[in-house]
Formats: structure tokens, C-alpha cells, sequence
């Protein structure tokens, strides 16, 4: 599966910048910005209702963007590389016989991502662009120093997994300059379900909902 997603992702990097052929304005871009995601949930066997799961609660983080893309006028397509991470705040555990424990947790969730992207670019004036974006590729999710707030640091878990991902969104961009391009949005970014397959981990071999996130943003765009 991991290697499957891979090549996804590569191949959709290779068909944008085979884009290159046509005639199109070339652009790189890059976006900072605020992300909230969702509360993340961990079974150890989805089909069955008493095994253990635990709903995770992570704070708001930070996503990076960049981009290489071609501007065919009212179309672009690009291909972008993202990165997001959100601490792990809190852990609601439920076992079987009906113990519930709410902890205060260390760690935090990273994402890498590669994407192939789409916009779909809608003139409001002389001045202003409106847009709605999707994409899809892989992301590469990493679950870092994973641990009860109280535990000493051996007990700290490191897990990663790979699945496909998916982003829509919407913005706004302004010229601010001669090939420059104020650039603000909303972004919705997600997974499909994943395993954490890690031996090392007392959590591993355990499904993983997707995890989903919002972003707002604002970056720059310079037409090369």
C-alpha cells in the first residue's frame, strides 16, 4: 500500500511538470498559516465495539505550503508540497470493561504531503481573482514523542504511516506588485483511513480515522 501511494505521488508530480509543454505562465508559490484539526480516533479492531479506543484531542498547529505551477489562464495546475503539525492535547480512553480515562498527553501528529492540484480561477475585477482548488496525492504521517504528559520519556512513542490524501479549498488573490500575487484561502486537507503498522508500539497493528484538518492561509504567488 505504501509503495502504491508513493507512486501515486510521484506520478502526479511528473504529469504537472509535464505541463510544462504547453504554453502557460509558470509560478512558485508559498503559504503560512493556522490549522484545526479533528479529534482523531485509535482502535485496535474497528469491528469489534469492545476493544480498545481512544479519541484524540490535538491543538490548533501550524501548515507550510509550496508550489510549482502553470497558468493557463482561467486553469492552473501545480504540484505541491505541504507540511503540517498539531501538538496532542488530551486522550479520552475507553476499554471493554467500561474504564474511562481522560489523560493530559505529550507529542504531536506531522504530515508531509505531495499533491497534484487543480484551481479553478474566477475574474471578480481588473484587481481581484477568486478561486476553488482540489487535490490529491499522499501524505506521510508521523505520530512524534507520543505519551502520557506524566510518563518519563522511555515510555514515549514514535509511529508513522502513509495514506492517500486530499485537500479542497477556496481564496482569494490580489496583485500587490509587477508578477506578484497576494494569496489568501481556506483549505480543507485529509486522509483516508490508515494501520499504524510500527512492532515498536504498544498502539501498533491499531486503525486510524482519517485525520482532517482546516487551514486558513496566506502566501505569495511570483509568475516567473
Amino acid at each position: 500500500m505504501k509503495k502504491n501511494l508513493s507512486l501515486l505521488a510521484a506520478l502526479m508530480v511528473s504529469v504537472m511538470c509535464s505541463a510544462n509543454v504547453f504554453a502557460a505562465d509558470k509560478y512558485v508559490s508559498a503559504s503560512i498559516g493556522i490549522s484545526w484539526p479533528n479529534d482523531v480516533k485509535i482502535t485496535s479492531d474497528k469491528s469489534d465495539p469492545s476493544s480498545y479506543i481512544s479519541e484524540n484531542e490535538f491543538g490548533s498547529g501550524v501548515t507550510l505550503l509550496g508550489a510549482y505551477g502553470n497558468d493557463f489562464g482561467d486553469i492552473r495546475l501545480e504540484t505541491e508540497l505541504g507540511y503540517q503539525q498539531n501538538d496532542l492535547d488530551r486522550s479520552l480512553e475507553f476499554y471493554g470493561g467500561g474504564f474511562d480515562e481522560d489523560t493530559e498527553m505529550n507529542g504531536d501528529v506531522s504530515i508531509i504531503s505531495i499533491l497534484g492540484n487543480v484551481y479553478y480561477d474566477i475574474a471578480v475585477s481588473d484587481k481581484v481573482e477568486i478561486y476553488l482548488t482540489a487535490g490529491a496525492g499522499v501524505a506521510f504521517v508521523n505520530f512524534n514523542d507520543i505519551g502520557d504528559i506524566d510518563d518519563d520519556a522511555d515510555r514515549h512513542y514514535n509511529v508513522e504511516s502513509t495514506a492517500f490524501a486530499y485537500q479542497l479549498g477556496a481564496g482569494v488573490a490580489i496583485p500587490v506588485a509587477e508578477n506578484l500575487v497576494l494569496d489568501a484561502r481556506y483549505r480543507y486537507f485529509g486522509t483516508e483511513d490508515f494501520t499504524i503498522d510500527d512492532t515498536a508500539a504498544w498502539w501498533s497493528d491499531t486503525h486510524v480515522t482519517e485525520l482532517y484538518s482546516h487551514s486558513a492561509l496566506i502566501g505569495l504567488r511570483m509568475i516567473l
